[in-house]
């Protein structure tokens, strides 16, 4: 620590009379100094005691969110329920190779059509988080890596009766949406396969013809996920033999199938 050198002569020289205040008033500064260190060091010992162990989300680099250049396959997904199943919803977007992408969105209501969009034919942009094709623009936008996501949307979804349709050519009735959603973390990473999992809430609007579907937090959690291969096995976890509940399934180009079902603890496959 530097030291302050004051002159005695030139002190004197600008009246006597207020050394001895001025020698007080540097004496009170330098305690306060002290006592502020004191206390900056014991929040932070404080707060490091407070931690079991280094957040992992601290720990993991946060360029992570974004998408890898280098991956071949990199996929999100959101999925969100309310316990007492008055409404589900779930959303994935997947990047393939370097040129094309896939998004992947439904809602789920009783006494309800199923709110079902897919779109397997989009082109690469320069921000490979905005998915943009005929009729359809979608974005993820990370907000605070590990803490915010928004997830939004303008498209068409098309109304299904039976979930089952999803799996065959999904012909329906059209109908324009637009949703405004926030994905907020109540946990930490948790380490899977090819990436990570992380539970949280959900929160916002979906505009529909019949009027606005307003979300006031429900449970949610998300995954993140990419790889040097061509492909990535489903994200979700869990299985049912069977079930007579919510469904919300997805058929992809390649004719693998997501056949998502709803349980108190979250969408599993089925």
């Amino acid at each position: 620590m530097s030291q302050l050198l004051i002159n005695d002569e030139w002190l004197w020289s600008r009246g006597g009379a207020g050394l001895p205040r001025l020698i007080e008033f540097w004496e009170g500064l330098r305690v306060g100094v002290l006592k502020a260190h004191k206390w900056l060091v014991h929040r932070m010992q404080a707060r490091w005691k407070s931690l079991k162990a280094p957040s992992l989300s601290l720990m993991f680099a946060k360029q992570h969110e974004r998408a890898h250049l280098d991956a071949n396959c990199e996929e999100w997904t959101f999925s969100w329920w309310d316990e007492d199943q008055a409404i589900a919803g779930y959303t994935s977007y997947r990047l393939l190779g370097q040129s094309d992408a896939w998004y992947c969105w439904g809602l789920w209501r009783p006494d309800a059509p199923l709110l079902h969009i897919t779109e397997f034919e989009i082109p690469r942009r320069s921000d490979p988080m905005i998915a943009k094709a005929s009729a359809l623009w979608a974005e993820y936008t990370c907000d605070s890596p590990f803490e915010q996501w928004s997830l939004g949307n303008e498209t068409y979804a098309v109304e299904l009766e039976d979930p089952q349709d999803a799996l065959g050519l999904a012909y329906g009735n059209a109908v324009p949406i637009a949703s405004d959603l926030e994905w907020y973390a109540n946990g930490e990473i948790e380490f899977i396969v090819d990436g990570y999992q992380q539970s949280g809430v959900l929160l916002g609007a979906i505009e529909t013809l019949g009027g606005t579907i307003e979300i006031s937090e429900i449970r949610a959690a998300r995954t993140h996920r990419w790889t040097a291969e061509a492909t990535l096995p489903p994200a979700m976890s869990g299985k049912v033999v069977a079930h007579l509940g919510p469904r919300l399934p997805f058929k992809f180009p390649t004719g693998d199938v997501l056949d998502l079902v709803l349980t108190v603890d979250g969408w599993v496959t089925q």
